[in-house]
């Protein structure tokens, strides 16, 4: 199984240290940037892989942007540390919360905990685990017959991110041809006939 990419997100260069040197000592996690600056996260979101954004509370309040992308991109994958007293709105999402007062072991064990359910999660058919979601969805995408373009607007992300996804499918797969990927999409049932019946 491949690691569990993650950034941190927040308003201190202290917490996003302490929170990475905690991070660092679990297999199965690696932290590609920490930063109090949102576009560091936007450009590692736009040429990596990722899989978690850890934000503080603060900064998801307060940074327009970064709420922005959690409110239109459905597919990422977010966690919080509260920073401040102030707890966020029950309707967001995150799959585990950590506090400042947490002890190094409290938040290992959270993490721990975090990388099992993931683990467990992602045990699909062999051919079909080497994609990450991200990569599924732009791959349901291309075999609909959708460009470039189209896919970057329907999925709020960069053109460059879903050529560098495409690139990595190829990649994975070893399939170059939009009808090869087609057939894959098919038999991974990531679409259905009645889909590309439409298409014609």
């Amino acid at each position: 199984m491949q690691n569990i990419q993650i950034v941190i997100f927040t308003e201190s260069f202290i917490i996003n240290r302490g929170l990475q040197l905690i991070f660092n000592k679990l297999r199965g996690i690696n932290v590609l940037v920490a930063s109090d600056d949102w576009h560091d996260i936007e450009t590692i979101i736009n040429t990596n892989e990722l899989d978690l954004i850890l934000v503080s509370n603060y900064q998801f309040e307060h940074d327009i942007s970064a709420n922005t992308f959690y409110k239109t991109n459905k597919t990422m994958r977010w966690a919080l540390v509260q920073t401040n007293k102030k707890e966020l709105n029950k309707l967001y999402n995150f799959e585990f919360n950590l506090k400042l007062q947490d002890k190094e072991e409290t938040i290992l064990k959270i993490l721990s905990n975090f990388i099992e359910h993931d683990k467990n999660n992602t045990i699909t058919s062999s051919s079909e685990s080497t994609l990450s979601k991200r990569e599924k969805d732009i791959l349901k995408e291309v075999a609909l017959g959708l460009t470039n373009h189209e896919i970057a607007e329907k999925l709020f992300i960069s053109q460059h991110t879903v050529i560098a996804h495409r690139k990595k499918i190829t990649s994975k797969l070893g399939i170059k041809t939009i009808s090869g990927l087609t057939v894959y999409a098919l038999l991974n049932e990531l679409i259905e006939m009645g889909d590309v019946d439409q298409l014609k």
